[in-house]
């Protein structure tokens, strides 16, 4: 018959029926024209894939999915189908907004000297010191308003789990209280040459705060300072 394009096969001949299996059945010129579907690679296996990876084929090739929802097609927990987990910075559910539904966390403390793991998170409004050993089988994370400085003692054994992040709290409902380790605030000390250090001092006017310690010499050497005007600002304090 003219026309015929493949006379060796009694199923291929125009006025055939097409169908989807990589052939021109009906000798148009076009192979599957109208019965391929479009699928997109799912890289993370997740049942979800990328927009942006797509191919045309009569079922699905390895590796393909129909869906083409995934904003991360790299991270296996981050789909349409995932939960919005809080305060960690991603879109996990692919909806176009972060950490959407979520309160901002409650502070522990407004500073914090960490000497010691008391507790799996600290969430502090400002900032954050720390020159602990975190152990192998912990999971400790640390949330400031403004920095986290690790200090030179500071160490994450193999096998742990230490996630510092830079993010807001809420300290409304904080009183007058420090965190279990950090018995100091900011406070405005002695000019440096005086001779009144070693003696109790009773600061006040501090952020609200009445401030109380000891022995202002030692202080002075074993905390963080910063001159200001001729004088110190304490703003962090060992117990």
């Amino acid at each position: 018959m003219g026309g015929d394009c493949d006379d060796e096969d009694s199923e291929v001949y125009p006025g055939a029926t097409e169908i989807c299996d990589g052939i021109d059945n009906n000798c148009d010129g076009q192979v599957d024209e109208g019965l391929t579907t479009d699928y997109f690679q799912d890289a993370d296996g997740d049942g979800y894939g990328d927009a942006a990876s797509v191919i045309a084929a009569c079922s699905a090739p390895a590796g393909y999915v129909s869906d083409n929802s995934d904003c991360n097609d790299s991270d296996t927990a981050i789909n349409p189908g995932a939960n919005e987990i809080c305060n960690d910075g991603l879109d996990n559910n692919c909806d176009g907004y972060v950490d959407e539904g979520c309160m901002v966390l409650p502070c522990d403390s407004l500073y914090w000297y960490i000497t010691a793991l008391s507790q799996d998170s600290f969430i502090v409004k400002n900032s954050i010191d720390s020159d602990v050993v975190i152990g192998s089988s912990q999971d400790i994370l640390y949330q400031a308003g403004t920095d986290i400085e690790l200090l030179e003692d500071f160490e994450v054994q193999l096998g742990a789990e230490f996630l510092a992040q830079i993010e807001d709290c809420d300290s409304s409902a904080l009183s007058t209280t420090i965190g279990p380790s950090y018995p100091y605030v900011l406070a405005e000390a002695l000019t440096p040459e005086s001779s009144e250090r070693g003696k109790l001092f009773f600061l006040k006017e501090v952020n609200g705060y009445t401030v109380v310690y000891k022995e202002l010499g030692k202080l002075l050497k074993a905390l963080k300072t910063k001159q200001v005007d001729k004088k110190y600002i304490l703003r962090i304090a060992k117990p």
